[in-house]
């Protein structure tokens, strides 16, 4: 609903960056230049799409800055579709780059729509509860104060305070809740109020009427932690209705009576601090069913105690979701049940380590006709657990998705840049170049960080059951150590030495020993001040995450933001002042700067590109190596210098994300959702399909043929 006039662009993408930009009902008229300009138009991080957009002298609406190639049409038109990114023509299917256009002529341009938001009343017509009796002073009981305030008066004014009730309030058809801010202005209802506890059908804390024209705005919602039938907001309003500015408290983020944080955790962070309350222990916080509808603007609902953020159930009423966030929930984020005609734009999920090891950001179920745009899944880095998928859909029909982004960095093995674990069938039309995959081992929880040796056998590490495997095709399985040493990524140097990075110290530990030796024996390697090293070869991290976050990347002087293939470039090239050194000294690996959360033992976490990293590559110095950019989903050429680091990096393929091996005729394999085979000059060969979402590459075997590849929970090969 923006509109732009009597400008040269509406808007413009800075050089080099990619954006998610989703677009619906824009206006742009006399844009002499275009309507928007693409950058980094190759990249799979750009993801730009408008619907329904109109234009007038706008004879350019898109043009795609690298190539100059441009979408646009003379006099009035209307664009029902742009669409610029990765597209997906089908499911399983490998997205491609491409570009949708579909645009008409119009005779003239529509009139202006209504505001996607509608506004509050005007001020002369609050009221404010505490003169009505409410006092909100975090003891009295306002039940009978509040609801007797909404019984006699339209529009009502909630200034900052505690609001302590005992029963369901519930809204007349045209009540409207203005409070202060949604963090201090909150209705509570205390643990174990009577009538929410035991076995029972949802009790809400707020309450909408069927078809109501409500509006509830800047209001937290407190349902506590033991009130097992609570459902924070039961919205049946119609279509019009609004609900902005709201905040579902309970677990991350909340604050006490006296302002300190709330502590969400026990010691292990496996429950809450106080057991009886249980996580996933209450009905949805926000529960949109019987016909409701309406605008919902500007939500976080993180209550961990709720069985999801958001569920929309039993509805054709039409509804609009601008910008949620829905986070820390046991197993759902967002549901959608039996529901039809919903739009949902920019919603945001995180799942957390502790309470959100199997949760899943999206289910719709039974539904149809429902748009989710600009779609944010996340994954904290530090969750030890993969799912399956980040979305789940059951019958249904008409289900929308434009602008999606899925991550959760690369972190010990679990979730990658782009989905965790996904579960895909083999693609017959994209065999692989020679030979096909052979499951070798399955079973796993979530194995990455693997080495071959000198004859061509693999080892690897399944990090939550603490385990080091090795694998050949004389052996087959075998287990090589488990011991609670948490290792993370394997090496081995030219005399056969075992390397070990193990998350366990603050910095993380390296250790080694001799294959096939006995337990008892280990060797803990310390780091040591870098020195140059002639003949010995690298170890260094095969993927990165770098995009600048926490830090200022804006230039004062030239209001440039530094560009995420700057950032890699400028650290890749920087040295590192310690390094670890095999016993034998043919291997060296840098020592990257680590962050700690939390003590330096097995309940702390530990980041840092050694740790993150999926796999280690090996390089010789003076070579040049293949790394790959989580960030930007790019894999780069680069110079191996003596001490490590790695400039004249070069752009290889606008792919990449989890892995990068190189095979003995030069051939690059990228791990990115399937195995890309590309030639040496960047030209892409093929692709081997995978069952399940490759997340480490290598060669072994004993011809150093085999490709090896490791998913979250199984081992395949194929031969090249």
């Amino acid at each position: 609903n923006v509109s732009f006039r009597n400008v040269p662009v509406g808007i413009d993408i800075d050089p080099d960056y990619s954006d998610w930009l989703w677009a619906k009902n824009t206006r742009f008229e006399n844009v002499s230049n275009a309507a928007v300009i693409v950058s980094n138009e190759k990249s799979v991080y750009t993801q730009i799409g408008f619907e329904n957009a109109v234009a007038s002298a706008t004879p350019v609406f898109a043009r795609l800055r690298e190539s100059g190639k441009t979408f646009g049409s003379k006099g009035v038109y209307e664009v029902k579709a742009f669409n610029h990114g990765l597209i997906l023509k089908a499911p399983g299917a490998l997205g491609e780059t491409g570009t949708r256009w579909d645009a008409a002529p119009l005779p003239a341009m529509p009139a202006l729509l209504p505001p996607a938001i509608r506004g509050l009343p005007s001020t002369s017509q609050w009221v404010n509860v505490r003169d009505l009796g409410v006092k909100g002073d975090g003891k009295s009981d306002d039940t009978v104060a509040l609801q007797h305030a909404i019984d006699t008066t339209k529009v009502l004014y909630m200034p900052s305070g505690r609001y302590m009730v005992h029963d369901t309030i519930r809204l007349k058809p045209d009540t409207v809740l203005i409070g202060l801010h949604p963090s201090i202005t909150q209705i509570d209802l205390p643990d174990n109020t009577p009538g929410f506890g035991g076995l029972g059908a949802p009790k809400a804390l707020l309450e909408t009427p069927k078809g109501g024209d409500n509006i509830v705005s800047g209001i937290g919602l407190f349902t506590g932690g033991i009130n097992p039938r609570a459902v924070a907001a039961l919205w049946q309003s119609g279509e019009h209705s609004l609900m902005n500015d709201v905040r579902f408290l309970g677990g991350h983020g909340t604050n006490n009576p006296d302002g300190s944080r709330w502590n969400p955790y026990n010691d292990t962070h496996s429950a809450d601090s106080d057991m009886k309350k249980r996580w996933d222990g209450q009905y949805p916080s926000l529960w949109v069913t019987n016909g409701g509808g309406g605008t919902f603007a500007n939500l976080w609902t993180v209550d961990t105690y709720a069985q999801s953020g958001v569920t929309v159930s039993d509805t054709k009423t039409p509804g609009y979701i601008y910008e949620i966030s829905s986070e820390h929930h046991v197993r759902s984020e967002f549901q959608f049940i039996r529901a039809e005609n919903w739009e949902v734009y920019a919603p945001q999920t995180e799942e957390e380590a502790g309470e959100s090891q199997e949760a899943v950001s999206l289910e719709i179920l039974d539904s149809k006709n429902i748009t989710i745009a600009n779609w944010h899944a996340y994954r904290v880095t530090r969750n030890p657990r993969p799912v399956d998928t980040a979305a789940r859909v059951f019958n249904s029909s008409n289900i929308r998705f434009r602008n999606v982004h899925v991550n959760a960095e690369s972190g010990l093995g679990t979730c990658d840049a782009n989905g965790c674990g996904t579960y895909l069938p083999p693609q017959p039309k994209a065999p692989a170049p020679s030979g096909k995959v052979e499951k070798l081992e399955d079973g796993f929880y979530s194995i990455s960080g693997a080495a071959v040796d000198a004859r061509g056998k693999l080892y690897f590490v399944d990090k939550h059951q603490q385990r080091i495997y090795g694998w050949s095709r004389e052996e087959g399985l075998s287990i090589e150590r488990d011991n609670p040493t948490d290792p993370v990524n394997l090496a081995i140097d030219k005399s056969g030495n075992l390397l070990v990075l193990s998350s366990l110290g603050a910095e993380g530990t390296l250790y080694t020993f001799k294959p096939g030796s006995p337990a008892t024996q280990m060797t803990v390697i310390a780091p040591t001040p870098a020195t140059a090293h002639p003949g010995a070869t690298a170890l260094l991290p095969g993927n990165y995450w770098n995009n600048g976050e926490f830090k200022d990347q804006l230039d004062p002087k030239t209001y440039r933001y530094t560009t995420l293939s700057e950032m890699f470039g400028r650290d890749m090239a920087a040295p590192k002042a310690r390094e670890y050194v095999s016993p034998d000294g043919s291997l060296f690996l840098p020592a990257a700067r680590t962050f700690q959360q939390g003590p330096p033992d097995g309940t702390g976490w530990r980041f840092s590109d050694n740790l993150e990293t999926y796999g280690f590559v090996t390089a010789k110095l003076g070579s040049r190596t293949y790394v790959s950019n989580d960030s930007e989903g790019r894999t780069y050429s680069g110079l191996v210098n003596p001490n490590g680091a790695i400039t004249d990096l070069k752009l290889f393929a606008d792919r990449g994300g989890e892995s990068v091996a190189v095979a003995a005729n030069g051939n690059v394999y990228l791990a990115n959702g399937q195995v890309l085979v590309y030639a040496p000059d960047g030209k892409q060969l093929g692709q081997i399909d995978v069952p399940e979402r490759p997340i480490q590459i290598l060669f072994g075997g004993a011809d150093g043929r085999t490709l090896f590849i490791l998913t979250h929970h199984a081992l395949y090969a194929a031969r090249t």
